[in-house]
């Protein structure tokens, strides 16, 4: 929020300008505080029940006899706009892999950034209106009954090595006119039969 010593400072000084330079002074002070006020404002949300942030389906290819049956699980997160006008071309930025397992084992994967893709519009930019949200995929678990393979999705995405069992995830939410943010994603692995859950629920 715009610091208010500025105005008490400006209203003292208001006395001493000339008509012209203090109506000046005045306009830009209100144009900054307009635009302040208008802004888009980026919240992650993710990990409560029933808001879409895991999916679950069946895989879209075809099975046969000797082929186990693969469920997609999609992990989600929720980018809400909060602000009063839309945010521009939105994107969601993987920049953070790191991973934990109960024999101690800790990797952490940050060579590259990842841009997520909106989901069901297969793009990585969007364009949110005020009071409106989007879901952007973060990565898919593919599980049959002998195996789960968990890949990011997005441009430079790639399978993750060794077994997981605590991941956490850092992003980024950024657009062309409004702050970025960061949020962290933290996930537990519950095995073949539950796949992929969120350990926590959070707004960001």
């Amino acid at each position: 929020m715009p610091d208010s010593g500025w105005f008490s400072w400006l209203g003292g000084a208001l006395p001493y300008l000339g008509g012209g330079l203090a109506g000046a002074i005045l306009t830009q002070g209100a144009q900054k505080f307009t635009k302040w006020r208008e802004r888009p404002i980026l919240t992650a949300e993710f990990g409560k029940a029933g808001d879409g942030s895991i999916i679950q389906q069946d895989s879209p290819g075809p099975t046969t006899e000797s082929q186990a049956k693969t469920i997609q699980q999609w992990a989600r997160v929720k980018i809400k706009n909060n602000g009063r006008s839309t945010a521009r071309n939105v994107r969601v930025i993987i920049h953070s892999i790191g991973n934990k397992t109960s024999d101690l084992t800790e990797w952490e994967f940050a060579q590259e950034v990842i841009d997520c893709w909106w989901s069901h519009i297969n793009e990585t930019k969007i364009d949110i209106p005020p009071q409106t949200w989007r879901f952007a995929d973060i990565f898919v678990l593919e599980m049959t009954e002998a195996k789960s393979d968990l890949r990011f999705t997005g441009t430079g995405a790639r399978n993750i090595p060794g077994r997981i069992e605590i991941l956490s995830v850092e992003v980024m939410l950024t657009g062309d006119n409004c702050e970025s943010t960061k949020a962290t994603l933290p996930f537990r692995y519950e095995g073949l039969r539950n796949g992929m859950s969120y350990s926590g629920a959070s707004t960001t």
